[in-house]
Formats: structure tokens, C-alpha cells, sequence
């Protein structure tokens, strides 16, 4: 919920998908149906925290970046597990993955581990990052990335950037295929999302990309006492790491970054073209390993 100017904030509640079906067959049996709310929350003021960032230092261009993340806070319910505990895993252990493999792109690769996604219009602490590194992150960043998005049945990714960006990132999802993903998607766009690389897109003309999944499956969980670790699948978060460690690589390898949203790039410079450290990903490992 959110008020503009000095409007009074009105109590909120959310019955999970569980409990709305539920209310529903007592109500087509004819049973009369009351509802008892308990809101026990309350805003107890400000406190500091903070985004971590690591980097895995790219080979011939460290200083040019290839953004991945994921936000570390989470609502009180549930564990916060799909939301969003497993997407910080995700950008932690793709650089592992790399590093077990002996695998160096050339730009480095920078971790954050958000903080404060779940406050504000604007997550705060994307709002403090990008006050604090505004130019940096408008000519040193191919792309940025967050996994916030669900992790069941992933294809691919979904996508803002120009058509040319676009092509390429499609080119780089088919190195996925048969292996991990039969046949991998590309959707453009999803500027209405609330996440942590919207605003960073939004004020600097970098891509962004995050995991396309099925949509429905994660809602059954999200802000409930249902995101706990439980919901996980193991095989879900294989494809995930996988897609996620294979396409952050790629990215940071190529001899170019990928073109602004403000840029027009004729043609698709990727196709046929992806060789060196690529050729040498091995996804069996990524998976399996």
C-alpha cells in the first residue's frame, strides 16, 4: 500500500490462495462464514541497513561490470524463501560455479545482495546505490540482472533492452539448449515490475533481465506463510544456477557490452560468434557438480 501527501495509511490484509478456497467451499455448502482478523504489525520507525557487494574480478576488463542479485529482506511471513532467499544463493554460487570451473570472463562479475527491496515505491536500497554510483553505472555495466521472478519451471529470461540487445541475449540462452532447458524464451518487457534493477534501467538506458518461470506457481507462495524452504525443488534450483551462472558469464566474456536502450546497434553481432571461454562450459558440471 502506498499514500501520497499526508494522507491517514489504511489497515491492509491478504487472505493466501489456501484460505480464500477454503472460505469459498464452506460458502457453496451454505455454511455461514465469519472472518476474525488479528493484524498484528506495526512500523516501529527506520533502522540502517545495508547492500553487501562482491566482485569476481573479470581478466582484461575489471573495470566493466555484469550485474546479478537478489534482495536479502523479506516480509515477516513464511521464511522468505522463494522471496527471496533462493535468488541470493543463485548470484552467490554462479561465481563459485565459475571458479570451481577455472573460468575468468573478462569483465568482472558484481554480486549484491540487496537490502530494503520490500520498503518503499522505489526499493531503498537500489535508491541508495544509484544515487551513490550514478555515473559509474551508466558507462561501466552491461547489463544488470536480479532473480526475482520464481523459480518454477524457468525457460529463459525475460528481458528490457533494445532489439538488438534482445537478439543477442536470445543467442546466448540457446547455448542452454537441449541440456537444461529444451527450448529457451526470450519475453521483453517487464518495466512494470518492482525490483531493484528497475530504477537502476530506468535512469541509466542498461538492459536488465531477470528469470523467466511460471508466474502462477510462485504466487501461490509469495508474502505468505507458504514461502518456506520447502517449496523449493532441488532440480528447479539446478536449471536456475545454471541459466544464471551460464548467461552472467557470457555476457562478461564478450569483447563488447551489450547496447543501451538509447543506442540504436544495426544487426545482431552475436550470432556465430560465440567461441573462447565459451566453447569451454560444460553445464553437466554446473548442474551436477
Amino acid at each position: 500500500m502506498f499514500y501520497e501527501g499526508g494522507s491517514l495509511p489504511i489497515p491492509s490484509a491478504e487472505i493466501s490462495i489456501e484460505d480464500a478456497d477454503l472460505l469459498y467451499r464452506l460458502y457453496k455448502k451454505g455454511e455461514k462464514v465469519e472472518v476474525h482478523f488479528k493484524l498484528l504489525n506495526e512500523h516501529v520507525g527506520n533502522i540502517t541497513t545495508r547492500n553487501s557487494i562482491g566482485d569476481y574480478i573479470g581478466s582484461s576488463k575489471p573495470d566493466e561490470f555484469v550485474l546479478i542479485g537478489g534482495h536479502v529482506d523479506s516480509l515477516d511471513a513464511g521464511q522468505g524463501a522463494l522471496d527471496d532467499g533462493y535468488r541470493v544463493i543463485l548470484s552467490l554460487y554462479a561465481v563459485q560455479v565459475l571458479q570451481r570451473l577455472g573460468l575468468r570472463p573478462r569483465r568482472s562479475i558484481r554480486t549484491i545482495i540487496w537490502s530494503a527491496e520490500e520498503v518503499g515505491r522505489v526499493p531503498l536500497g537500489a535508491k541508495q546505490y544509484l544515487e551513490n554510483h550514478l555515473d559509474e553505472l551508466k558507462t561501466k555495466y552491461s547489463i544488470f540482472q536480479e532473480a526475482d521472478s520464481g523459480i518454477f519451471d524457468a525457460n529463459g529470461l525475460i528481458f528490457n533492452g533494445t532489439s538488438e540487445a534482445g537478439c543477442i541475449m536470445a543467442e546466448i540462452l540457446k547455448l542452454l539448449e537441449p541440456e537444461v532447458i529444451p527450448e529457451t524464451k526470450l519475453v521483453q518487457n517487464f518495466s512494470h515490475l518492482k525490483t531493484d534493477i528497475v530504477p537502476l534501467m530506468q535512469a541509466t538506458g542498461v538492459p536488465g533481465a531477470v528469470i523467466a518461470a511460471n508466474a502462477d506457481k510462485y504466487f501461490w507462495y509469495h508474502h505468505s506463510n507458504a514461502d518456506t524452504v520447502t517449496a523449493i525443488d532441488s532440480k528447479d534450483m539446478d536449471v536456475c544456477l545454471a541459466l544464471w551462472t551460464a548467461v552472467s558469464f557470457v555476457l562478461a566474456d564478450l569483447e563488447f557490452m551489450l547496447p543501451r536502450m538509447s543506442t540504436n546497434v544495426a544487426g545482431c553481432p552475436i550470432k556465430g560468434a560465440l567461441g573462447g571461454n565459451t566453447a569451454k562450459l560444460n553445464f553437466e558440471k554446473i548442474i551436477f557438480e
